[in-house]
């Protein structure tokens, strides 16, 4: 009973990490600064639009863009 009880609430917890959330206002612009210097980032993280409304929402972050990065061959995306 424990062990489902468990399993249950884990998947519950996984499931609204990655839940459709209502859009977010676009992000905030670059300044028009040509003296700017801004760094870029490239993360790796499991569900791409939740993790890009919390990272559009820290302090300094310019833009967040979700994707699939670098590689050399166009994937299928199939398993």
């Amino acid at each position: 009973m424990l062990p489902t009880l468990l399993l249950a609430l884990g998947l519950g917890a996984l499931l609204s990490a990655c839940a459709k959330e209502a859009p977010t206002a676009p992000a905030r612009p670059v300044a028009n600064d040509p003296n700017a210097q801004l760094d870029t980032i490239v993360l790796g993280m499991g569900c791409f639009w939740g993790a890009e409304k919390r990272m559009a929402q820290l302090p300094g972050v310019v833009d967040v863009e979700s994707g699939y990065a670098n590689g050399d061959i166009a994937g299928s995306y199939e398993a």
